[in-house]
């Protein structure tokens, strides 16, 4: 639990009490003590939690009244870490977006690989347009969505999903003609999956780390926050 959640929980329980420092801000002497009391305090307690009890006595020397220190406690204790939810909603969100790319793209290669065989698998053009929508264009699909992903676990299901939706459509499309849907087709679909599922994923964690390199975010609570205390504070 972080001093942020329950200072944010503080200033809205407390409704009337407005705290700001700033360069225009003038402290007399007993506000300057208090302050530096209360700041040599909090450093010599480094990574340390607080109990309720604490956390209130550090409020009411902060100019708080221990009511609204109980109460924005209560409020952190009903829901301790609400930026983890939204962040874990919004990757939720972002990963059935990303899901949802796997079956499109493997029904406009099926279309594609159709539309192939109806031409005898005589159309040069549409042989080409095949090899790229399933050979090629794949790997920079997957960087897309790792990019979009930025974190490795759902990159690589992301990954191993799309080639999962793309193997039907290459092992038909290879043996188009040629005994189609039998033996050798579902062979080649399955080596697709294998090889396509790695080669996918390795394309997506590089857009991961692309996208963690280049757009860095603050760091947040791991999901080992979850077992802290409710009321605990680290400095």
């Amino acid at each position: 639990m972080s001093v942020l959640e329950v200072g944010e929980g503080l200033a809205a329980s407390s409704g009337a009490v407005s705290v700001r420092a700033g360069e225009g801000e003038r402290y007399d002497a007993q506000a300057l003590q208090r302050v530096l009391a209360l700041a040599a305090e909090l450093q010599g307690r480094p990574g340390d939690t607080y109990s309720a009890r604490e956390v209130e006595a550090i409020g009411v020397e902060s100019g708080l009244e221990p009511a609204a220190v109980r109460q924005a406690l209560a409020r952190v204790a009903a829901d301790p870490l609400p930026g983890l939810r939204r962040s874990r909603e919004r990757e939720f969100r972002s990963l059935l977006a990303v899901l949802a790319a796997g079956p499109v793209w493997a029904g406009l290669s099926w279309g594609l690989a159709q539309w192939f065989a109806a031409t005898y698998c005589n159309s040069r053009p549409l042989e080409i347009a095949c090899t790229f929508a399933m050979v090629f264009l794949p790997p920079l699909l997957s960087l897309g969505q790792g990019f979009a992903l930025k974190r490795r676990a759902p990159t690589l299901v992301a990954a191993t999903w799309l080639a999962f939706c793309l193997a039907p459509a290459f092992g038909w499309w290879m043996w188009t003609g040629e005994g189609a849907a039998q033996f050798w087709a579902w062979l080649d679909g399955l080596l697709y999956l294998l090889l396509g599922a790695h080669i996918l994923g390795l394309t997506g964690l590089l857009g991961a780390v692309a996208r963690r390199y280049y757009f860095p975010e603050p760091e947040t609570h791991g999901p080992e926050a979850l077992e802290e205390p409710a009321c605990a504070l680290h400095s």
